[in-house]
């Protein structure tokens, strides 16, 4: 070969410029960590680090001038087809790649417990740098061994499966058997799902909660086999976390008809990646699934039912997913569906209509039904409390809450898609029919701002997960232009299309830039020192229960649902509920709880030390944490008095004061 495959040259260029374009970041991220954590880095032990990313940079830079010689470039491509030659045993080569793609996350997991894991895992670019080079190696080795596949493919998929494993890390590293929260209500969930069970755990009949009444279903399965240890809840949420997103995109990727396995699943892990920049929640997902998999636009009946199934689900979900079923049966059907199979604009539209129609009306009906049998009839409004919550405009661009903004993270989620729309639509002008298009953009308008609106709501802001909807209708329109799924009217032909490369890498690395970057170290603890907290906690509360008193846990109410404390259940003022009723200004309840803390009601309150400093709209969630110091925590503490903080764990004990505030 003496001529040089001139495409084969660019992408051999396109490679080295990334390795050098990470490596030089990589090097500066750790010089930026040393000096963040005043390390000396050419007196130190961390010198043979930044040494050897900036020799490697050289050299790739070295490398990448020598393809512009003719020569040389042709010694490097030969090169490359010598190693692409080798043979290796498929099974051989399966390990091989799968080593290779899950040693960089397993390290990254597992970093903060050596030294070195404090300098490259506080930097992004380092986790990135690392991940680049293992991912080159394992594309490398699925190139060896398929060698009907392009680099670019071998490369592509390999970057979306690793960083597929990026993004289930957190969701597997927080399996353990911690006994308190994690966060500021992870393990409300657990208690939320044990009021399924309340006579048996609490001896006593409970409403049942109202809110993501759904997503209680889903969690409650592991109490169906008695009292079980902590980590094997979090296990089962773990296990819907992961199942559910590729579950999703296996009904997404049949509905696109793809056949060939390695794009099947290629386009599953997307999926999967896509979803979780949101990310959106399980019982969502749940929902999205039923609609994804079941609506058949030709089979008018089964739809329906299908309909009104997921519009049942939606309607004890979330009260911004009451329209989704229909509206995406609708969109689906306009997707599928020519115009020109119909006389008249009135026939074409009276199903799609029909059908949205349909899931409102019957989300509403499963509310309603639901909070009169779930024992909530007395409050019906507790279900609408998002209605009378703050709208803060502010969120919608950079600020302490999303450094991004809602509004900028969503577009740039968006971009790929959006473009390779916009393409398809301008190379193949005039096959779809006006009325169809105005549908589905209209549909995805419509989610995208109610998203907005959802997401600037007090409380929300922080990340994409209350433009859910929209982010998997876009999803799914995106998809079908992209696979020429999208029936054109019968008189008109679908022009076979090939999209611009730099849209297909768009559409790869957001979703993968936002996986890697969200990794965190495993959580680690005393567990000598948890279990002396626990220990503590236990006898004293169960001391003061022994007397009569009673005890309310604001906050660690899994422990009451999983045995690890014995004291009768206060059900009023969980954290995440009062936090709701804060939000939403509802009165009444907040003034029966501040007479409660008036009265001192309660013998001791189990909740978590907080501060009674206001923060403002300067600091994360700051507006929240003032709404919640002025209605919770100055009453708290003018009728209580913490006597317990237990060696830096979320927990703390509070007393009657013998002489309260005025």
């Amino acid at each position: 070969m003496n001529t040089i495959n001139k495409k084969s040259l660019f992408l051999v260029r396109l490679t080295i410029f990334f390795t050098i374009f990470f490596s030089i970041w990589a090097f500066m991220g750790v010089l930026n960590t040393m000096r963040s954590n005043t390390v000396l880095p050419f007196h130190s032990n961390w010198l043979f680090i930044w040494l050897f990313q900036l020799a490697f940079a050289l050299l790739m830079l070295v490398l990448f001038i020598l393809t512009w010689n003719s020569k040389t470039s042709l010694w490097i491509i030969r090169f490359i087809e010598k190693i692409r030659t080798l043979k290796i045993s498929k099974t051989l080569s399966l390990i091989i790649y799968v080593l290779l793609i899950i040693i960089i996350p397993c390290i990254v997991l597992f970093l903060d417990q050596l030294p070195i894991g404090v300098i490259i895992l506080m930097h992004s670019s380092a986790r990135i740098w690392l991940m680049w080079l293992f991912i080159l190696a394992a594309a490398l080795v699925l190139k060896i061994s398929r060698r009907n596949i392009s680099w670019s493919f071998s490369v592509a998929v390999t970057v979306i499966t690793q960083a597929v494993i990026y993004s289930f890390l957190p969701i597997v590293s927080v399996i353990n058997n911690y006994p308190f929260s994690l966060g500021w209500s992870d393990t409300t969930n657990y208690y939320r799902a044990s009021i399924l069970f309340a006579k048996q755990i609490y001896g006593m009949n409970m409403a049942l909660p109202i809110m993501h009444a759904t997503q209680n279903f889903l969690l409650a399965v592991p109490f169906l086999f008695g009292n079980l240890p902590i980590w094997v809840h979090r296990a089962w949420e773990a296990i819907l976390s992961v199942g559910f997103p590729i579950a999703l995109g296996v009904v997404y990727v049949r509905r696109l008809k793809l056949s060939i396995w390695r794009l099947f699943w290629t386009m599953v892990a997307w999926v999967v990646l896509f979803l979780m920049q949101g990310p959106i929640h399980i019982h969502l997902l749940a929902c999205a699934i039923i609609f994804i998999w079941g609506v058949k636009p030709q089979k008018f009946w089964f739809t329906t039912l299908v309909v009104l199934l997921a519009s049942i689900w939606a309607g004890l979900s979330r009260i911004n997913w009451y329209p989704v079923p229909g509206l995406f049966a609708a969109v689906l059907f306009l997707l599928e569906i020519p115009y020109e199979t119909s006389k008249s604009w009135l026939r074409y539209l009276w199903k799609p209509v029909f059908w949205f129609l349909l899931g409102i009306v019957a989300a509403f009906a499963s509310q309603f039904t639901f909070v009169i049998v779930s024992g909530n009839a007395g409050h019906p409004g507790d279900a609408f409390t998002s209605l009378t919550s703050d709208l803060l405009w502010y969120r919608l661009f950079p600020n302490a809450t999303n450094s991004i903004g809602i509004l900028p993270s969503a577009l740039i989620v968006s971009l790929p898609l959006l473009a390779l729309i916009v393409y398809s639509l301008w190379r193949r002008q005039g096959i779809y029919h006006p009325l169809r298009l105005s549908g589905i953009f209209s549909a995805v308008l419509v989610l995208f701002l109610g998203g907005l609106v959802v997401s600037i709501k007090i409380g929300g802001g922080s990340d994409l997960h209350n433009l859910d909807a929209y982010l998997i209708l876009l999803m799914l329109v995106g998809g079908y232009f992209y696979f020429d799924c999208l029936t054109p009217e019968s008189n008109k032909m679908s022009v076979p299309l090939s999209y611009p490369t730099v849209i297909t890498i768009l559409a790869i690395i957001f979703p993968v830039w936002m996986a890697v970057k969200q990794v965190s170290p495993s959580m680690t603890w005393d567990g000598s020192q948890v279990n002396q907290v626990l220990e503590s906690l236990r006898s004293q509360t169960e001391a003061v229960g022994r007397t009569g008193g009673e005890v309310l846990f604001i906050t660690q109410r899994q422990l009451l649902a999983l045995k690890m404390v014995n004291v009768p259940l206060v059900p009023d003022y969980e954290q995440d509920y009062l936090m709701e009723m804060v939000m939403s200004h509802n009165r009444p309840y907040l003034d029966r709880f501040q007479q409660d803390l008036q009265a001192q009601r309660f013998s001791m309150i189990v909740a978590s030390a907080y501060s009674q400093s206001f923060q403002g709209a300067g600091r994360a969630f700051g507006n929240e944490n003032d709404l919640w110091v002025q209605e919770v925590v100055i009453p708290l503490n003018c009728y209580y008095k913490e006597v317990a903080g237990f060696n830096n764990q979320p927990v703390a004990l509070y007393v009657p004061r013998a002489q309260p505030c005025k």
